[in-house]
C-alpha cells in the first residue's frame, strides 16, 4: 500500500469514527431532535421517537403533522410553508393522543442537496405547570390577604359574643383553604381536655371531636404550625372522627403568652407554605377576637361599677 492509500484508508478510517460518535450522540441525547423536509420526517432521534410515542420501524408510516394538535395544525403548516427559523411552540400529539406542550428550535440545513429543517423539541409541560402553580399562589396569597383584612374589619367591630365573632373567622378561613373540616377547640377548666367551641364539619357528634389533652404532644402545643400526616396520630387525637383520613394542619392560640385553645384545618391535599402562613395569621386573629372581646367585656364591667 502505497503512501496515498494509506492515507486515504485512514480518512476513511476517521469518517467511520466519526460516523460512529455521531451515531452514538444522535442515538442517545437527551435532546429530543428530528430532520424533515417539507413535513415528512428524514430521521428521529430516540428521545424523539419516545416523546412522540412510536417506535423507529413505525416512523415511515406517518407524516410530522400527525404529531401535531388539531388546533395548532394550520399554524405550523404556515410555520413550514414560509421557510420560518427559529423558536416557537405548540402541542404534538402522541400516538396515543395526548397532548404536551412543546418548544421548538428550527433551522434550516442543506439535507443530501435538498432543504431541510432540523428541529430540536423540548417538553414544556413542567415548566407550564411551575408557572401555573406561581400565578394560583400570587392569586392566593392576594386572596388570603382580603380575607385576613376582612376578619381584622370583623374584629374591629364586634358587638356580638366572641364565640359568634371566631365563628365568622373560621369560616372565612374555611372557605378560602377549601378545608373539609375545621374549628376552634377551646382549652377547659380543668386543663385536661380541649372542647371543640366552633366546629365545621359533616359529622354531627361535637363530643367525637374531644381532644385529650394528653394526646398532643408537647410541641404541638408550642410551635406555630403543625402539620400531622401520620394516620397514627390523628387516630390518636381523633379516635372517633370521621375527618382522621385527611391532613391535619393545627395551630395553638395563646392569650397574654398562656395557651387557650387550637385551630385545626383538615384537608385531602397538601399544605403549601404560604397557606400555613395564612393559617398560622387566622390564629393571630382568633387571638386578637378573644383579647377583644375581654377589653369590652372588661371596660362593660368597668362602667357598671363606676354607675353603681
Amino acid at each position: 500500500m502505497d503512501k496515498t492509500e494509506k492515507e486515504y484508508q485512514e480518512i476513511i478510517d476517521k469518517l467511520k469514527e466519526d460516523l460512529y460518535n455521531y451515531e452514538i450522540f444522535f442515538d442517545n441525547s437527551e435532546e429530543a431532535f428530528f430532520i424533515h423536509i417539507d413535513g415528512v420526517p428524514i430521521v428521529m432521534n430516540n428521545a424523539a421517537l419516545k416523546l412522540i410515542g412510536i417506535k423507529r420501524e413505525e416512523l415511515a408510516n406517518f407524516l410530522l403533522y400527525d404529531f401535531i394538535a388539531e388546533e395548532d395544525l394550520e399554524m405550523v403548516k404556515n410555520k413550514i410553508r414560509s421557510g420560518f427559523e427559529g423558536v416557537y411552540e405548540f402541542r404534538i400529539k402522541r400516538k396515543n393522543g395526548e397532548k404536551i406542550p412543546c418548544r421548538f428550535y428550527v433551522k434550516k440545513i442543506l439535507y443530501r442537496d435538498k432543504i431541510a429543517r432540523v428541529v430540536f423539541v423540548r417538553d414544556i409541560s413542567d415548566e407550564i405547570k411551575k408557572l401555573q402553580e406561581q400565578e394560583k399562589q400570587i392569586k392566593d396569597i392576594e386572596k388570603y390577604r382580603k380575607v385576613l383584612v376582612a376578619m381584622a374589619k370583623a374584629i374591629s367591630k364586634i358587638e356580638i359574643s366572641y364565640e359568634r365573632t371566631i365563628e365568622i373567622i373560621i369560616e372565612m378561613a374555611h372557605f378560602a383553604i377549601n378545608s373539609c373540616c375545621c374549628g376552634f377547640w377551646m382549652l377547659e377548666d380543668n386543663n385536661k381536655y380541649l372542647q371543640p367551641i366552633i366546629l365545621i364539619t359533616e359529622d354531627l357528634n361535637k363530643e367525637d371531636y374531644r381532644i385529650d389533652l394528653h394526646n398532643l404532644n408537647k410541641d404541638f402545643i408550642e410551635n406555630r404550625i403543625n402539620i400531622i400526616e401520620s394516620i397514627e396520630i390523628r387516630e390518636k387525637i381523633f379516635p372517633k372522627s370521621k375527618c382522621k383520613e385527611k391532613i391535619l394542619l393545627m395551630s395553638p392560640v395563646k392569650y397574654e403568652e398562656n395557651f387557650i385553645g387550637v385551630i385545626i384545618f383538615f384537608r385531602n391535599s397538601p399544605w403549601l407554605q404560604y397557606e400555613q402562613d395564612f393559617i398560622a395569621s387566622v390564629s393571630d386573629m382568633v387571638m386578637l377576637a378573644f383579647e377583644k372581646w375581654n377589653r369590652k367585656w372588661a371596660e362593660e364591667e368597668l362602667q357598671t361599677t363606676l354607675k353603681e
